[in-house]
């Protein structure tokens, strides 16, 4: 499976644009403090939407809000912050933006186990004997990021598989009556 379609494949995933809610919340909660501190300091000036674009280029290589991602958003929050004099959030942020994509991956394999133990038993066996095939390991540590999301397809259509084949025989009885 390409990168490609693996970001096709994931709603809400780094390709996806930010939100309108998000757009407004980065304005108001992370940008017009940090306006506000910087033009104090006497460094920005008048114009705050020409004074966004320009640091919002230094964070993320994006003039617009409506140009960026999920992916973009810590690395905004954490410019924002740091500009503020928040530089503990800052720092937290910066981290979320270096593991969101491996963060993601996990969250949504451990969801995709909880919904697979109604058809597999023991869904933590069964990835490791499909990260043993495939990757030749069993720690998660060693998966890369998109190894994960291949676990979370692979698992999701052996759990469909199953679905269906425990569905058959009912469907097979209910045309034969």
């Amino acid at each position: 499976m390409s990168t490609d379609q693996l970001e096709k494949a994931r709603v809400g995933g780094p390709a996806c644009g930010l939100t309108k809610f998000q757009r407004s919340r980065m304005m108001v909660r992370f940008v017009l403090p940090a306006y506000h501190a910087m033009k104090a300091r006497g460094l920005a000036g008048d114009d705050v939407v020409a004074w966004r674009r320009e640091e919002q280029f230094k964070a993320c290589h994006k003039v617009s809000l409506r140009s960026c991602t999920q992916a973009d958003w810590n690395l905004l929050t954490a410019h924002f912050l740091r500009m503020s004099g928040r530089h503990e959030m800052a720092q937290v942020a910066a981290l979320r933006a270096t593991t969101e994509a491996r963060r993601g991956a996990v969250w949504h394999l451990k969801q995709e186990m909880e919904r697979c133990k109604d058809v597999i038993e023991n869904p933590v066996d069964y990835l490791r004997a499909i990260s043993r095939a495939k990757f030749k390991t069993v720690s998660s540590s060693d998966l890369s990021d998109k190894q994960l999301w291949v676990l979370v397809f692979d698992l999701r259509r052996a759990a469909q598989k199953k679905r269906a084949k425990r569905a058959s025989p009912q469907i097979t009885q209910i045309v034969t009556d």
